[in-house]
Formats: structure tokens, C-alpha cells, sequence
């Protein structure tokens, strides 16, 4: 498992409902995950990671942050199917800033030896900050990866379709004439994913870039970037520093 930035805190009165049941779900989908894992043949190989972080600041300036991320490959014979599944919730002075939940599903046929296979993928997410109430978004399109000295690089390029409901003071847009808090588009996908293992394989520099485009307007598009390093403590354990930047331009 791979705990990031993880920090022992009291329980909190009235802890908002939806962290409780995303927790719950979470660590029931971990444990599904381990016994399934444990239940397999030599033939399926499967990589998770589990990451949670949390703050809590009393006094005048109130704040409690709480994050946690599920990340987690399996692959068998030609078949590669990957998951990246993230919340963040932080209340500030009493106000509710992020409650946001984030899912990327990929599923890719790759036959032995073959550089270009076949990728489907589908995306979710809602972001308070952005005013994404939800975001649904699928598609598919050809990837290509390449291994060399300690490091692997990947590539997806795809097409597919957006629907993304804003809410209402989201009706209208600088940089399109379009209407409604409602946005339907077919979309240029591309995602980007390098690591490169250092030090015999105890420090990981990742990056993991997505970009979303319209093909209907060509100012109407977002990026995410997320660099990260990750330091191994033990087989099961590391300590990890990550980046999110993230760009919405509509």
C-alpha cells in the first residue's frame, strides 16, 4: 500500500456524510481488491496502490482536508485494465471549498509484441471550484508504450464524447457564444504517462499528463498534470510528494 501523507487525527463531530460513505466504499473496494488478488492464477499480475492524506487546523483559522486516492492495474494474457479513483474534501471557516470526486477507466487489448494496440477509456469527475456538477466522458482511440533503462513511457490518442453539466452560474461562457449550463462535444483525447525508477528501484519519478479538446470550438478545452515522487520505505510502504495542476478553460 502506498500512504501519502498520512496523519493521525481525533474524530470530528458531525464529519460530513458523504466522506463516511466514500471511506467506507473505498476500503470495502480495497479488501474486495486483496481477496480477489489473493485468489488468482500466475497468469493475472495486478498492481495497487492506496494513498490518504488528512488535515485538521483548530482555532480561528478552521480547516479540515481529507484525500484519498485508488489506483490499481490488472492485466491478463492481452487484456490491460486500469483504474484511477480519487476524493478530496476540504471545508474551510465552515465553508464546503472542494468535494470532488475523480474516475479514469481504461481497458486496452494488447497482443505480444505489437507497439500500437487498441484503448478504450471512460472519465469522471464533479469539482466545486471548476462548477462541474458532473462531467461524463468516453471514447476510444490507439496507444503505443516503450520500456528503456529503468524508465517506460506511454502514449493514448483517442476520440470520444463529453457531456458536461455546469451549474448555473456556469450558463454562460467568455470564450464561447454557446448557451446553457449543459455542454455535449466530441473530443480529442490525448494522455501522456512517464516513470523513471531510481536508486535500484526505491525512488519513482512519475508524470501523468490528460488533455481533453473540443473538436466544436477550439478555445474550449482542460489539461490536468500530475507530477509525483515516491520514495520506497518498505516493500509495502513509501512516502510520496505530488503535484496537481489542473486547467479548464470553456
Amino acid at each position: 500500500m502506498n500512504f501519502r501523507g498520512l496523519q493521525l487525527l481525533p474524530l470530528i463531530p458531525g464529519l460530513n456524510q458523504s466522506i463516511s460513505k466514500g471511506l467506507f466504499g473505498f476500503l470495502f473496494l480495497i479488501h474486495s481488491l486483496s481477496a480477489i488478488a489473493q485468489d488468482t492464477t500466475s497468469t493475472l499480475q495486478y498492481d495497487l496502490k492506496v494513498g490518504v492524506s488528512a488535515r485538521h487546523i483548530g482555532g480561528i483559522f478552521q480547516q479540515f482536508v481529507y484525500a484519498n486516492q485508488l489506483d490499481f492495474s490488472l492485466s491478463l494474457r492481452h487484456w490491460e485494465v486500469h483504474n484511477l479513483t480519487s476524493y478530496r474534501f476540504n471545508q474551510t471557516l465552515g465553508q464546503t471549498i472542494e468535494n470532488n470526486w475523480y474516475q479514469l477507466i481504461q481497458a486496452s487489448f494488447r497482443p505480444k509484441g505489437k507497439r500500437l494496440f487498441f484503448t478504450a477509456f471512460y472519465h469522471f469527475d464533479n469539482n466545486l471550484m471548476f462548477r462541474v456538477i458532473h462531467r461524463h466522458l468516453a471514447g476510444a482511440g490507439m496507444s503505443t508504450s516503450q520500456s528503456w533503462q529503468g524508465q517506460s513511457a506511454r502514449m493514448d490518442l483517442g476520440l470520444g464524447y463529453d457531456y458536461t453539466h455546469y451549474d448555473d452560474q456556469g450558463a454562460s461562457f467568455l470564450n464561447s457564444d454557446r448557451l446553457g449550463a449543459v455542454r455535449n462535444r466530441p473530443i480529442f483525447i490525448l494522455r501522456l504517462i512517464h516513470e523513471h525508477q531510481l536508486f535500484k528501484e526505491r525512488v519513482l519519478l512519475s508524470n501523468d499528463l490528460f488533455y481533453r479538446h473540443s473538436l466544436i470550438e477550439k478555445s474550449d478545452y482542460y489539461l490536468i498534470l500530475r507530477p509525483k515522487i515516491a520514495a520506497k520505505l518498505h516493500k509495502t510502504l513509501s512516502v510520496n510528494l505530488s503535484y496537481e495542476y489542473r486547467l479548464e478553460n470553456v
